[in-house]
């Protein structure tokens, strides 16, 4: 293809009054829709003085106001240099993608052209040399927020005004502009200044930018009709072509002439394609050369010629007897008989018959495959023949009884019907980000067979379509290909089932969700004596789900997270040493702790009451609400033993802890006196049976005084 751009500076001076100002580059070409890069845009250039402060542009593309800077937020998308504001209306959307889509679908009919669309405006939005659905799925993704090109300045500001550098004076104004009118595009300005009083209007000024469509006529098909072998010299030949409905004109050059055909013999708008033909009598035998071009005609009368004619090559034949020769065999048969005659004479006469074997030879040319002879008797066709140097030699004989007959010969070939091959045409499944489809094969005008459905996580496949918006679905049955086809692959996100198991707690509804979608926590359960955790992936509760980030890809399975109540469990020692209260999680055990001290007693567990009458079972009894346990003792018991230091022996005493025991029958000793207890062997510490009581085992030690 050959790409062509040019930029077209203009330069304006306006002013509100009427200060004369000056157009360069009046009457310049341009072509239509050549916007896309930074080498391909118009950029039209105003020089004011500092009252404008609008100005009001008027063209083929529409009426549009110029302000010193344009805003654009993000829910208006607009467009890369205008490239995909397609009806000029400086803004990019569903009108535009509306405009785009009619023209893919064939719906400007004699336009087809590569670039911007003279017809409705549609162009080659991704600049890969054609308008097709390429350019659909590009435009789509910049109304979904996601545009692809760099330079894309109609998203956020543009600034139309600057200061010129030169003349403080003077401001100047710019803006990218794209012909969408073949020919000649008239733009008027009009300077406006806002004031207290209303809207001041300068002298209105006028521009003209010539535009030419870019075309690229190409030959799709190309062939002789009909489909032969051979053509005879001096017969109808009818040569055609195919092509794009954008191709204006078609030159056939042959070796015996060249023709322009600039009015297609028909037009078939479903198929997108032109025919055109030339009938003609080839006058020269020989290798006929046939070149085919297409070509777009441009503004100025010129033509822009297809990048690559076709050449082909038929084989025109003419033939000739060149000479013919008689020659003459004669043949006899001879017989006698004989006669009496009335005397009885014998006459013997001879007789002799003459006949005549005629061949007549015919010399022909390389071309002659066959000659018919003119016989007297009849018409004889000879296949055979002999070769000597470039000619070919064929004979016919026959008896006569005249020796002078001849024949005439008349030189043949043979035609016969060529095998038509179709044009092969790849067709690519775009799977639009599902598993990959290996492309097919297929020839001109034929069904082809639907391919294994591709694999999409998440998704559904719900048919090939003809454009990456899937709006029109490629029948497998019916629709035939004609040219190099994408088909893209639909698909329908899929449905899935997220539940709530709630581990015991209040139930809640599951929800169906889309895939890869986030969802919305459900009414939090409750339970009782617990406290609601959170939702979980799994049942040991170590991958939270986060309903902010976390999103849907299957059928999923959610449980919630249960934390006990903690309460509390005080401790009555009735006595003995305090042990704070503790926090026990509902439904648990108490945990492993020291027991209480009471001096003399022994701690004999925990009770539900204070009378001790209902003993709380360590490894058994849980904690389902606030307790108070009482603790319960056993006395102690201790035993006091007397020591008679060497009288009668005294039985030992066992008493509770802390009473008084009584004292015991003193002991006897012969020769002593009993004197008392004491604590001490040495008998210096007395014990007060009245006033001491127990605490601890004690021994206690017989005083005596010697009679």
């Amino acid at each position: 293809m050959h790409k062509r751009s040019l930029i077209l500076l203009v330069c304006l001076l306006i002013g509100t009054g009427l200060s004369p100002f000056n157009v360069f580059a009046e009457g310049v070409k341009a072509f239509i829709g050549t916007a896309g890069t930074s080498g391909d845009n118009i950029t039209i250039t105003i020089s004011s003085n500092k009252d404008v402060d609008q100005i009001l542009i008027n063209s083929g593309t529409g009426e549009f106001l110029l302000t010193p800077q344009t805003e654009y937020s993000d829910e208006q998308l607009k467009g890369n240099n205008q490239v995909m504001d397609l009806n000029g209306d400086l803004q990019v959307n569903s009108e535009d993608y509306d405009i785009l889509k009619a023209h893919v679908d064939g719906g400007c009919k004699d336009y087809t052209a590569r670039e911007r669309c003279p017809h409705c405006g549609a162009t080659d939005v991704n600049d890969d040399g054609v308008i097709d659905h390429k350019d659909l799925e590009m435009l789509q993704s910049h109304l979904d927020g996601n545009c692809q090109l760099a330079d894309c300045y109609f998203h956020g500001t543009r600034i139309n005004r600057k200061n010129d550098p030169n003349d403080p004076t003077r401001y100047i104004w710019s803006f990218s502009y794209t012909p969408t009118i073949r020919g000649t595009d008239h733009m008027s300005f009009k300077p406006q200044s806002i004031t207290s009083t209303g809207l001041r209007t300068g002298e209105q000024k006028d521009l003209s930018v010539k535009a030419e469509e870019f075309k690229n006529p190409e030959i799709i098909r190309a062939g002789v009709f009909p489909n032969q072998n051979k053509y005879l010299i001096n017969t109808p030949v009818k040569v055609y072509a195919v092509t794009p409905l954008e191709t204006d004109q078609v030159i056939f050059k042959t070796n015996s002439a060249t023709f322009v055909v600039n009015t297609p013999e028909s037009i078939d708008y479903v198929k997108a394609e032109k025919t055109w033909s030339k009938t003609y009598n080839p006058g020269t035998a020989g290798n006929e050369m046939i070149k085919i071009t297409g070509q777009g005609q441009q503004s100025g009368g010129t033509y822009l010629d297809s990048a690559v004619p076709v050449d082909f090559t038929e084989r025109i034949v003419d033939p000739q007897i060149l000479s013919s020769s008689n020659s003459v065999q004669t043949h006899s048969y001879s017989w006698t008989t004989s006669s009496t005659d009335a005397d009885g004479k014998v006459t013997t006469t001879t007789h002799t018959y003459y006949w005549y074997t005629i061949t007549v030879t015919a010399t022909a040319n390389a071309d002659t495959e066959y000659v018919v002879f003119n016989t007297p008797g009849g018409a004889v066709t000879d296949n055979s023949y002999s070769v000597a140097g470039s000619n070919r030699y064929f004979s016919t004989s026959w008896d006569s009884t005249n020796s002078g007959e001849s024949a005439s010969a008349s030189a043949y070939c043979y035609i016969s019907e060529k095998p038509v091959i179709k044009n092969k045409y790849q067709v690519t499944f775009d799977p639009q980000n599902g598993s990959q489809i290996a492309p097919i094969t297929a020839e001109y005008d034929t069904l082809i067979t639907k391919p294994a459905d591709p694999v999409r996580y998440g998704y559904s496949f719900s048919g090939w379509f003809k454009e990456a918006r899937c709006i029109n679905a490629f029948d497998f049955s019916k629709d035939k290909i004609r040219g190099t086809t994408t088909l893209f692959a639909k698909w329908t996100i899929n449905d899935y089932q997220v539940s709530f198991d709630s581990q015991g707690g209040s139930a809640c509804a599951s929800v169906i969700t889309k895939y890869e979608s986030t969802i919305n926590p459900p009414t939090q359960p409750a339970r009782n004596n617990y406290t609601f955790g959170g939702w979980f992936r799994d049942t040991s509760f170590t991958n939270p789900w986060n309903f902010t980030t976390d999103k849907v890809q299957g059928d999923t399975t959610l449980y919630a997270k249960w934390i006990p109540v903690v309460y509390k469990v005080t401790f009555n020692t009735k006595g003995g040493n305090e042990i704070p209260a503790i926090g026990v999680n509902y439904d648990s055990t108490l945990p492993a702790m020291s027991p209480p001290v009471l001096t003399g007693y022994s701690f004999s567990g925990w009770f539900k009451d204070s009378g001790c009458t209902q003993a709380w079972n360590l490894a058994g009894d849980r904690v389902t609400g606030p307790v108070t346990l009482y603790a319960k003792w056993s006395i102690n018991q201790y035993q006091i033993s007397f020591d008679s230091m060497g009288g009668s022996s005294v039985d030992p005493i066992v008493t509770n802890y802390k009473t008084l025991i009584t004292p015991p029958d003193p002991p006897n000793r012969d020769g002593f006196t009993f004197v008392g207890w004491y604590k001490d062997f040495g008998c210096t510490n007395p014990w007060r049976f009245d006033a001491y009581p127990i605490y601890e085992d004690t021994k206690l030690y017989a005083k005596w005084k010697a009679d």
